[in-house]
């Protein structure tokens, strides 16, 4: 046990050496928000349902399906490229449409009265998040990659007169499952 941590060659990894990105290349968010507006994201997290028997007074446990958890993730909100007006924009572009701009004009056509879709958002707005773990070089040693991603929910942050923080962007993300492939 004591070489483990004698050892110069051991390196573990470390919370602040990561990138964020999502989007498709060519896509609505290329360049959008980049990787360096993130503060915080967390990684990818599983649970197993169970189901229970009863035989007599006994109670037997079995694992069920594997469901995966949303994440969270905490950009930014810059001046320049503004964070906020760009998801508001990605919203839209899944098929939001704010009722303000709702028309009941037979050849408005319909992409006035469109919804919001998975389909849209995964194949057209998002497509795929990655999460790289770096080591100390800056190679990628880790990534996990979220498929079918989709903005769940967008909390554009508070403002304060007493405080010189800056502003924040909370994001949740759901997806259906995760990968992670490693270099070694």
């Amino acid at each position: 046990m004591a070489e483990f941590w004698s050892s110069p060659g051991l390196e573990p990894k470390r919370q602040y050496r990561w990138l964020f990105s999502f989007g498709i290349a060519g896509g609505a968010l290329e360049g959008k928000l980049p990787s360096y507006i993130c503060k915080k994201v967390d990684k990818p997290t599983f649970q197993i349902t169970e189901s229970e028997h009863t035989f007599l007074n006994h109670k037997f446990y079995y694992p069920g399906r594997v469901e995966w958890q949303e994440i969270s993730i905490t950009i930014v909100d810059p001046i320049d490229m503004d964070a906020a007006n760009t998801l508001q924009n990605l919203i839209e572009q899944a098929g939001y449409v704010n009722p303000a701009n709702i028309t009941v004009d037979a050849d408005a056509g319909d992409g006035q009265l469109q919804t919001i879709s998975k389909k849209k958002f995964a194949q057209e707005v998002i497509g795929r998040a990655f999460i790289k773990q770096l080591d100390a070089e800056g190679d990628i040693r880790e990534t996990w990659q979220l498929h079918n991603t989709w903005i769940k929910s967008v909390d554009f942050g508070s403002l304060d007169y007493t405080s010189d923080e800056l502003v924040e962007i909370t994001l949740q993300l759901r997806y259906d499952f995760a990968t992670q492939t490693q270099r070694r």
